[in-house]
């Protein structure tokens, strides 16, 4: 039987490595397989994927925010309402854009030590260890625990 678990890359992870050994599963059965993370930056959320990171919100909110400003006050101000309103939304978009890189520096800098890389490790055992396996993984804090039977065909 083959065996998934997630973990974080921690002392965890190297805990139940070694729990495992000590319960009789070889090295040569144990894989640990860490996932790269991606470091790809958007400057605006599509439909498909929203990270909430994006610098085109904020931008547009403001500069739109700004815009209706300006018009509204520039029937009263010399130069009239569009040239006020396109002021305006120059001004705010400014104005979003350094919120938002104020906001992200701050964020980045708290995330950064939270930062960690997702592994999956893969156990191979006999069908009666699957239980003590299962349960060693969960006591270490695995996010998640599978079990797939050694000839099942994926989809």
């Amino acid at each position: 039987m083959h065996v998934v678990a997630a973990f974080d890359l921690s002392a965890q992870l190297e805990l139940v490595i070694a729990d495992l050994e000590e319960r009789g599963l070889k090295k040569e059965h144990i894989y640990a397989i860490p996932l790269d993370k991606t470091n790809k930056k958007a400057f605006f959320d599509t439909m498909h994927h929203s990270d909430g990171k994006a610098l085109f919100d904020g931008v547009a909110l403001w500069g739109g925010f700004f815009c209706c400003l300006g018009t509204i006050y520039g029937f009263v101000l010399p130069w009239g309402p569009v040239l006020w309103g396109m002021i305006g939304f120059v001004g705010g978009s400014l104005f979003g854009a350094g919120i938002k890189a104020a906001t992200t520096k701050i964020r980045l800098q708290s995330l950064k030590s939270r930062s960690r890389t997702e592994v999956f490790l893969l156990v191979n055992c006999e069908d009666e260890m699957v239980s003590v396996v299962e349960k060693a993984l969960w006591n270490h804090h695995a996010f998640g625990v599978a079990v797939v039977p050694r000839n099942s065909q994926g989809a």
